[in-house]
């Protein structure tokens, strides 16, 4: 295990149960073959953090491979590792591949997404698989079968994992979206990025008044900015939800950094109060153009350091 040898890996399914509210941090990814800044950053996170993400970015940013970034994460670090898959951009045999590498190389943890397309750009799709489809043959795989396009496939071993995907409160028809998700076997969810708790609080009180059991974990995502054309870019993703007020504040600060730890210490704990224990909440705190100062989030919202 290179240097966390003797070292005992902190799962991230015991991390949910084990603690009040599990932190998940997005690691820079690299943009070449140099990954010793994404490794300090995670070793300077891991006695805090519960398990780091590795993104999957196809969509005309160049980054290196997230198989091979997982692996290094996994023998730099005792955090868990979440390796995303952007599910849209790849072919289901691809998407199959990658799957299998991953657990190949010990990542146990997938995060199941279709993928934002950079504002005003367009790319090619392979419509055989969405986010549903991904879901179920994730975890059909611990049965020791996949279904390609040529049909059913049986494959060595049994590899379980443990499945996230999204979840947007504000996007028409997230409920029955969410269902279904929980329906295919989705073991936890990532919101959209949160400026304000009220609305996931709002979408929780719909699905229990349709009758809907929630039980799984939400991890509420939460951006430390570092350059104000970061905000202008979230404004185009599907289901985020940005009041006036608040990008008023934001784009007014002189420290926008520091502006937005303090926006999203307030935004989570609000949506921690607002639930009241209805549904168990983490936090998934990702860093936009290069900030180096989301550990200073994640490390305020933990309840370990």
């Amino acid at each position: 295990m290179g240097d966390i040898e003797g070292r005992r890996r902190r799962g991230l399914e015991e991390s949910i149960e084990r603690r009040r509210h599990p932190i998940m941090v997005e690691l820079p990814t690299p943009r070449g073959v140099d990954c010793s800044h994404a490794l300090s950053f995670a070793r300077k996170g891991e006695e805090y953090v519960d398990a780091f993400l590795v993104p999957d970015v196809p969509t005309g940013r160049v980054r290196a491979d997230p198989v091979a970034v997982s692996k290094l994460l996994l023998d730099a670090v005792t955090a868990d590792v979440v390796s995303s898959i952007s599910v849209r951009h790849h072919s289901l045999e691809a998407n199959i591949s990658r799957m299998l590498g991953l657990w190949i190389v010990g990542v146990r943890n997938l995060n199941i997404v279709m993928g934002d397309a950079l504002p005003g750009l367009s790319f090619p799709e392979h419509p055989s698989l969405g986010a549903l489809k991904a879901i179920r043959l994730a975890k059909s795989m611990a049965d020791g079968w996949v279904e390609t396009s040529f049909g059913r496939a049986r494959i060595s071993g049994r590899p379980r994992f443990f499945v996230g995907c999204a979840l947007l409160p504000n996007r028409r028809g997230e409920e029955e979206r969410v269902k279904a998700k929980v329906d295919a076997g989705a073991d936890f969810f990532i919101t959209q990025v949160s400026f304000e708790h009220y609305t996931l609080a709002s979408f929780f009180d719909r699905l229990a008044s349709q009758g809907f059991r929630f039980d799984r974990p939400v991890f509420v995502a939460l951006a430390v900015m570092k350059a104000k054309r970061s905000l202008e870019a979230l404004r185009g993703l599907d289901g985020l939800y940005l009041p006036e007020k608040v990008a008023e504040r934001l784009l007014s600060s002189n420290d926008l950094e520091e502006e937005s730890i303090g926006l999203g210490m307030k935004v989570f704990h609000e949506a921690a109060n607002s639930l009241k224990g209805r549904v168990k909440l983490g936090a998934y705190v990702l860093p936009l153009n290069g900030s180096g100062r989301s550990l200073e989030l994640a490390r305020g919202l933990s309840d370990k350091g």
